[in-house]
């Protein structure tokens, strides 16, 4: 089965890293990026349908906070899980995204083989344990 990620961030060096790290983990997945919560509502909903959304917090125009709720609020895209990849730790970030029913929350990585860690976590858990809705 061919996994389709979303990936939302404003940085591009962490773009191509996530890429990387996806591509590394020896999932079939295909992956597509967006810099920002407004660029992924209008892929979100011109299709196709991702399976996975990795979401950055803190982005100009419509932040990683503000798109997680409006995929939540949308029936029609509610069920993608959403996994929020921040560069913050706070406490309060963590429990406002848990709160607004992100599916998880991870810290960015420091490092390459850090990166690479995660993308092999996601991966396998979201595309080799986890059961997802079509």
């Amino acid at each position: 089965m061919t996994g389709y990620v979303l990936v939302v961030d404003d940085d591009l060096m962490d773009r191509k890293l996530i890429d990387r790290a996806l591509k590394q983990s020896g999932h079939d997945v295909r992956i597509s990026s967006v810099r920002d919560g407004v660029e992924a509502l209008e892929e979100l909903r011109a299709g196709p349908r991702p399976d996975l959304l990795l979401i950055d917090l803190n982005m100009p125009r419509m932040s990683g906070r503000d798109l997680l709720e409006s995929v939540k609020r949308d029936d029609a895209l509610s069920s993608i899980p959403a996994i929020i990849v921040s560069t913050s730790d706070d406490m309060s970030d963590i429990a406002d995204c848990y709160h607004l029913r992100a599916n998880a929350y991870v810290t960015k990585p420091d490092t390459a083989a850090g990166y690479r860690d995660l993308g092999q976590s996601l991966m396998s858990f979201w595309f080799g344990s986890a059961r997802l809705p079509h």
